[in-house]
C-alpha cells in the first residue's frame, strides 16, 4: 500500500518531466545552428585531443561539456537535433534532482513538485536547453551541488553527501566559471548554521573541489591571454538594464507574475520560520548577483543572461515554496471570515467557514496550480519574440555546397563557425576558411574564390582584392547572406561543336577511380564562336568499354543549352552531375558529352575528334 502511495505521489512529477521533454524536443531542428552552437559542433568534430586544443585556443569556457558531447556525438551524430537534444537530456536530470532539493529545503513533497513544474515551464530554461550548449548541464550541476549539501546536512555522519558535493562542484567549475560563485555561498551558509566540526568538513570538501579544478588553471590563463581585452563585447553594461533583463528571465517575461510568486515565497518562509532555507536562498541569489553587478560596472563588462543560470534554481525554489504553502494565505482568510462571521457559499452548500481539509487540499492547491499555469502560459506565449532571431546558415550553405569544391578559397564576413559546420556537413570534409578582414590584407586563392558576406552585400574592398582575371560565375542571395563565386575562365577551347559552340573542361584527368553510387561532377565552360541562331540541347553520358550506355545526365528538355545567350569571346560556366548506378559492374567507363539539334536530333560534330559527335571528358574506373 505504501509503495502504491509513493508511486501515486510521483505520477504528477513524471507527467511534468514528459511535458518538459516535449518542450525540449518539439520542432527542435527547425532553425539552423547559430554561431555559439556551431562553435560547439566544430569543437567536437575532430579527435579527442583536438577538443582540448580547441577549447583553449578558441574558447572562453571550461572543457567538461565539450568532452561529454564528443563521446555523445560518436553515438548520436552531430546533427542539430542530436546535439541540441543532449542539452535536453541534461536538463531533465536536473529537473529530477530539483524535486528532492525542494522537498529537503521545505520538508514538503509539494514544494519539490512545484519547483519541477515551474522550472519545466520557465522560458529561460526552455530556450537555453534547446541550444547545443552547456546550459542544461550548468543547471543540473548547480542543483546537484545544492542537493548534495542538503543531503549531508540531514545525515552528517555519512560522507556520501560530501563526496557528491565535492565532485559535483568540481564538475560545475569545469562546466562554467560562474559556477564558482556557489563555493562562498555554501561555505558561508555552513559557517553560520552548522557546528564547527561540520562546517570544517564542508570547507574541506569545497577546498578539494577547488584543488581538482586547479589542474585547469594554466589553460584558463591561456584562454585569458587569447581573449580580446575589455571584457565580453556583447555584455550588458548598464546595471539598470541588467536588473530588468534578470527580472524578465526569472519571471517568464512578466514581472507582475514574478512579483506575486516572490511575495508568496517570502511569506511562506516567514510563516514556516524556515530560516536556514531563507539564508541559503538569500546567499545564493542576492550577494552573487550583487558581486556580478559590481564587477560589471567597476572591473569588466561580463553580464550575459545565460551565465546567470546558477541563480535560476534559487528563484524557482523560492517561488515553489510559496506555491506549496499558499494554503497559509487561505487559512488566514478562513480565520478572518470566521472571526467576522462572513458567510461563504461553496457550490450549493452554505457554511460560515470552509472546512480546513477542503481549504488545504483543494482550494489552496488549485490556486497554486492556477498561478503556476499562468506563469508557464505567459512564458510559452512569448517564446517566439522573447529571444533575438539568428541568421539561417543552413539554407544558403546548402546552396553554396552544390557548386563548391574542398580546394576553393572561402572568404567570409560573418559567422565563421556556422559556415564551417554546414560546409563540412554537406561536403564531408573540413575546409580552410578565411575571415574577410584578414584576407583583404593578404588575398589567398587563385582560380576559385568564394566571397560570402552576412551583411546583405559583398564587401567592395574584398571584390577589389580579387586576383586579376577572375569573373563572377555564381551569385547566391539568401538574405542576409550573399555569396559570390569568382573563377578564372579557360583561355582556349578543348573542342568546338558545329563550328559554333566552344567547350572547355579545365579539370581533365587521365583516370578517376570511384565506387558504384558515387557522383561525378563536371565543371564545364561554354563560349559562342559566333552568334548562335537557336538553343541546342546537351547530353552527358557514361558508356562502358562494351559500348553500353549506363548513365545519362539530362532528359530532352532539361538538357537544353541556352546557346543564344552565350556571349562571343566570353566563357560561361556549366556544372553537370552524374551518379554512377549502384549496380554498375566494375570496369572502365568513359564520360562523353554531345550537343545536338533538339528539333531533329542531329548531333553537331566536334572539331578535335576526327569529326566525331561525342567528346570524351574523362576516363573513370569503377571499383567495388
Amino acid at each position: 500500500m505504501h509503495h502504491n502511495t509513493s508511486l501515486l505521489k510521483l505520477l504528477p512529477l513524471i507527467i511534468v518531466l514528459l511535458v518538459a521533454s516535449f518542450f525540449y524536443l518539439y520542432d527542435l531542428n527547425a532553425a539552423s545552428f547559430w554561431e555559439d552552437e556551431s562553435w560547439l559542433a566544430i569543437a567536437v568534430g575532430d579527435t579527442l585531443p583536438d577538443v582540448y586544443t580547441f577549447s583553449v585556443e578558441n574558447g572562453v569556457h571550461p572543457p567538461l561539456y565539450f568532452y561529454m558531447t564528443w563521446f555523445y556525438a560518436r553515438l548520436a551524430g552531430d546533427s542539430e537535433l542530436a546535439l541540441r537534444w543532449f542539452g535536453g537530456l541534461m536538463t531533465l536530470i536536473g529537473l529530477a534532482c530539483l524535486y528532492p532539493l525542494g522537498k529537503a529545503l521545505y520538508g514538503s513533497h509539494r514544494a519539490g513538485f512545484f519547483a519541477v513544474l515551474l522550472a519545466a515551464g520557465a522560458i529561460y530554461l526552455i530556450y537555453l536547453t534547446r541550444l547545443a550548449r552547456q546550459y542544461g548541464l550548468f543547471f543540473t550541476l548547480t542543483v546537484l551541488v545544492m542537493w548534495a549539501y542538503q543531503q549531508w546536512r540531514k545525515n552528517p555522519q555519512s560522507n556520501y553527501g560530501l563526496i557528491i558535493l565535492c565532485l559535483a562542484q568540481a564538475a560545475l567549475l569545469y562546466t562554467q566559471y560562474f559556477g564558482g560563485l556557489l563555493l562562498p555561498v555554501i561555505a558561508f551558509h555552513a559557517f553560520l548554521t552548522l557546528p564547527r566540526r561540520q562546517w570544517l568538513k564542508i570547507w574541506g570538501a569545497l577546498f578539494l573541489s577547488g584543488c581538482l579544478f586547479a589542474l585547469w588553471l594554466p589553460s584558463l590563463q591561456a584562454q585569458i591571454t587569447n581573449s580580446p581585452p575589455g571584457g565580453i563585447g556583447y555584455a550588458i553594461r548598464d546595471n539598470a538594464d541588467v536588473l530588468k533583463n534578470l527580472a524578465d528571465r526569472f519571471s517568464n517575461g512578466q514581472w507582475l507574475i514574478g512579483a506575486v510568486l516572490l511575495a508568496f515565497g517570502i511569506l511562506a518562509i516567514v510563516l514556516q520560520r524556515k530560516w536556514h532555507t531563507a539564508l541559503l536562498l538569500f546567499l545564493w541569489s542576492v550577494p552573487t548577483i550583487g558581486a556580478i553587478l559590481w564587477l560589471n560596472v567597476n572591473y569588466l563588462p561580463l553580464y550575459i543572461d545565460r551565465n546567470m543560470m546558477f541563480v535560476f534554481p534559487a528563484m524557482i525554489l523560492l517561488y515553489a515554496g510559496g506555491l506549496a504553502w499558499v494554503s497559509y494565505f487561505f487559512n488566514f482568510l478562513q480565520k478572518l471570515v470566521s472571526t467576522r462571521k462572513i458567510k461563504i457559499f461553496v457550490g450549493s452548500r452554505h457554511a460560515s467557514t470552509l472546512p480546513p481539509e477542503y481549504t488545504d487540499r483543494y482550494l489552496s492547491y488549485g490556486a497554486a496550480l492556477v498561478l503556476a499555469v499562468i506563469f508557464i502560459a505567459q512564458g510559452l506565449s512569448i517564446y517566439d519574440t522573447f529571444w533575438q532571431k539568428t541568421t539561417d546558415w543552413r539554407s544558403p550553405t546548402q546552396m553554396i555546397a552544390q557548386d563548391a569544391r574542398p580546394e576553393d578559397a572561402f572568404v567570409l564576413a560573418g559567422d565563421l563557425w556556422s559556415l564551417d559546420y554546414y560546409m563540412r556537413r554537406y561536403l564531408g570534409v573540413r575546409l580552410t576558411l578565411h575571415r574577410m578582414a584578414d584576407w583583404i590584407k593578404n588575398p589567398i586563392g587563385e582560380d576559385r574564390i568564394w566571397l560570402i558576406d552576412e551583411r546583405l552585400a559583398v564587401n567592395f574592398d574584398a571584390i577589389a582584392a580579387l586576383p586579376p582575371g577572375l569573373i563572377q560565375t555564381r551569385r547566391i542571395v539568401y538574405l542576409p547572406v550573399v555569396a559570390e563565386l569568382y573563377q578564372r575562365p579557360p583561355t582556349q577551347p578543348d573542342t568546338v561543336f558545329g563550328e559554333q559552340i566552344a567547350l572547355s573542361y579545365p579539370d581533365k584527368a587521365s583516370t578517376v577511380t570511384i565506387k558504384p553510387g558515387d557522383e561525378v561532377q563536371l565543371d564545364l565552360w561554354w563560349q559562342a564562336q559566333r552568334p548562335v541562331e537557336f538553343d541546342y540541347s546537351t547530353s552527358v553520358v557514361i558508356i562502358g568499354d562494351n559500348g553500353v550506355l549506363v548513365q545519362q545526365d539530362k532528359a530532352f528538355d532539361d538538357g537544353r543549352l541556352n546557346a543564344t545567350a552565350l556571349p562571343v569571346d566570353m566563357w560561361q560556366p556549366d556544372t553537370r552531375t552524374l551518379v554512377i548506378p549502384i549496380d554498375a559492374a566494375s570496369g572502365s567507363y568513359t564520360v562523353f558529352i554531345t550537343v545536338y539539334d533538339w528539333r531533329d536530333g542531329e548531333r553537331l560534330l566536334t572539331s578535335t575528334q576526327d569529326d566525331d559527335d561525342l567528346y570524351p571528358l574523362v576516363q573513370i574506373n569503377v571499383e567495388p
